[in-house]
């Protein structure tokens, strides 16, 4: 798919479901993406947030785990994000925690795919806010009946624990998860705090002092008690994550060569590039995008789209084949959503004179037919209804209804004719009945008609 045709539609969609805005940082990117960043931003178009990321983000064909790694493990959660619920207790405040993202991880048909070890990205805070201390402007002013009254923080704590399906596995902003099947990935993360709160109470004292006793009174303002005041936070979220288990592979195999053209044939699981130097082949399953996520943060997800996409230069492609003229190399490279590799392969076809061998030429049903295979090469060989790959030799259960044995060396074959009698003995004996009566009719009619003549 052209990137620029992908941006046009996707700024059509845009424009119809049209989201709400969130600002996007621009500095974030490169700096030969910022100019665009900054005209997309002071557009009129909506989503530009997604725009953006998409503009950054240019692996089209293969997916950049470490892009999406680096850019959300490089972002500062502070304020709550878009559409996240906060939490305010007695002195903890705005208090937020979200599973943010799953690195490395792939979106597809709103499935989050995660490979058996990946990390868990975070995102939480909170502030802690002490009421101003009280202090009474004189005697009978009070608060709650304190003329003072003091706030001090002895203990504050805080710990974000990470576990799949109720198990705990790492702690932190950032922690790694194992997972041997399909999951729910969960965050609890604990605050709580210890505020000493220090009690004053105006206290009447005797300020002047009479023959017949205290003639003036007065108040101070005197401590009265110490108070220890807890709060704490609980918060959980969860998510629910698909192990993805499969396995890229991509193979090829020479089956036939005539004056430099080679033929062969190509296996693979997901996308491939097979590289002749002077020609290639490449096969894209996925066209990957990121998706932002809890703005103003713009946490990043890779998202695999259905792409089917072939791309051939200088070769004939068949169903399961290609054709290559006078190839310089061969070089396979396979990929899929988290597992990738590349390893030589061979264009080398030797043309054999392939002859299929048997012990004998006639079978009676339920003998063993030896077959010996001449080249010793890796063949597929055929009797019947059975099938396997072997060198040398093999061995099948002779079958009366079966007479035939092919070997198949790439595009060459050979082949062996057998009998086999003994199959079904009520069928042998009807048609030897059938047989003799038709005989014996024959003769029969040809006997009358010599008598008439004579």
């Amino acid at each position: 798919m052209n990137k620029n045709l992908y941006f046009a539609e996707l700024a059509l969609v845009l424009l119809v479901i049209a989201p709400q805005v969130f600002s996007f940082d621009c500095n974030r990117l490169n700096p030969e993406l910022q100019e665009a960043c900054t005209e997309i931003e002071g557009s009129g178009i909506e989503g530009k947030d997604l725009l953006i990321a998409n503009l950054a983000y240019d692996s089209n064909y293969r997916p950049d785990h470490v892009f999406a790694y680096e850019w959300n493990t490089g972002t500062y959660f502070n304020s709550t994000p878009e559409n996240v619920a906060f939490t305010d207790k007695t002195f903890i405040k705005e208090a937020w925690m979200k599973i943010m993202a799953v690195m490395p991880s792939v979106q597809y048909n709103h499935t989050l795919l995660v490979p058996k070890t990946s990390q868990v990205l975070v995102g939480f805070h909170y502030s802690l806010v002490l009421p101003e201390d009280y202090v009474s402007g004189g005697h009978p002013e009070n608060s709650e009946g304190d003329c003072k009254r003091t706030y001090s923080l002895m203990e504050e704590s805080s710990q974000n624990r990470i576990y799949a399906d109720n198990f705990l596995h790492d702690t932190g902003k950032l922690g790694i998860i194992n997972l041997d099947r399909d999951s729910t990935v969960q965050s609890r993360f604990s605050i709580s705090a210890k505020v000493e709160v220090e009690h004053y109470k105006w206290v009447r004292y005797c300020a002047t002092s009479g023959e017949k006793g205290c003639v003036r009174y007065a108040y101070r303002c005197t401590y009265s008690s110490t108070e220890t005041v807890t709060d704490g936070v609980e918060l959980a979220d969860s998510l629910e994550v698909k192990l993805y288990s499969n396995n890229a592979t991509a193979s090829l195999t020479a089956v036939n060569s005539y004056n430099g053209n080679v033929k062969a044939e190509i296996n693979f699981t997901d996308s491939a590039l097979f590289d002749f130097g002077n020609s290639e082949y490449t096969f894209r399953k996925y066209y990957y995008d990121v998706v932002p996520k809890y703005p103003p943060y713009h946490i990043l997800t890779l998202r695999a789209n259905e792409a089917d996409e072939e791309k051939t230069t200088n070769l004939h492609k068949g169903e399961d084949y290609v054709i290559v003229s006078n190839p310089e190399t061969c070089m396979v490279s396979f990929w899929d959503y988290f597992n990738e590799g590349q390893k030589p392969c061979s264009t080398e076809f030797e043309s054999v004179d392939l002859e299929v061998r048997t012990d004998k030429l006639k079978y009676k049903q339920g003998d063993k037919i030896i077959v010996s295979i001449l080249p010793d090469v890796e063949v597929t060989v055929t009797y019947g209804d059975s099938s396997l790959v072997t060198s040398g030799g093999a061995e099948f259960v002779a079958v009366a209804s079966f007479n035939k044995i092919k070997a198949s060396y790439g595009d060459i074959t050979a082949e062996k004719v057998v009998f086999v009698s003994g199959g079904n003995s009520l069928l042998v004996l009807w048609n030897v009945a059938i047989f003799t009566a038709v005989i014996f009719f024959v003769f029969t009619v040809v006997k009358r008609t010599w008598k008439w003549n004579t």
